[in-house]
């Protein structure tokens, strides 16, 4: 890929894809208006620092997943308010940032720091029990 050639990962802001690790489908079910997802089944959310993306069952609804601390989880929608691509979570600036090329910015809330982004990302409730974590959507 030329992108790779100059040091773009993976044509993401080609694409519009970040390069977040999917939700596997057997992991997600929808239950009275929540998205559960089983956490024994997602590598990537196993430690803080980790992201991942899914497209909600019968729909085309984009979201991210990131877990921020040991107990902590946070949900947005997977869209940049500016051309809604995918954002990519950064644990170790502690903000998303849009794989454009223009790099909206946003932190841990989804409230936009920099960037051409017209808002803020859209937030969603999330709470874990155990092994499962309910996101509202």
């Amino acid at each position: 890929c030329a992108c790779a050639a100059a040091g773009l990962p993976a044509c993401a802001a080609i694409t519009g894809k970040s390069d977040m690790p999917a939700v596997p489908s057997e992991a997600i079910r929808l239950s009275d208006g929540k998205l559960v997802i089983d956490l024994t089944q997602v590598p990537a959310l196993a430690a803080a620092g980790g992201a991942a993306k899914l497209v909600t069952p019968g729909t085309d609804n984009k979201i991210c997943i990131l877990r921020t601390a040991e107990d902590q989880f946070e949900a947005f929608v997977n869209r940049c308010t500016h051309g809604g691509r995918e954002i990519d979570y950064r644990h170790g600036e502690s903000k998303l940032r849009c794989v454009s090329f223009g790099h909206s910015e946003f932190d841990l809330e989804g409230r936009k720091l920099a960037g051409p982004a017209k808002g803020n990302l859209t937030r969603l409730a999330v709470t874990r029990t155990g092994d499962s974590l309910q996101i509202a959507v």
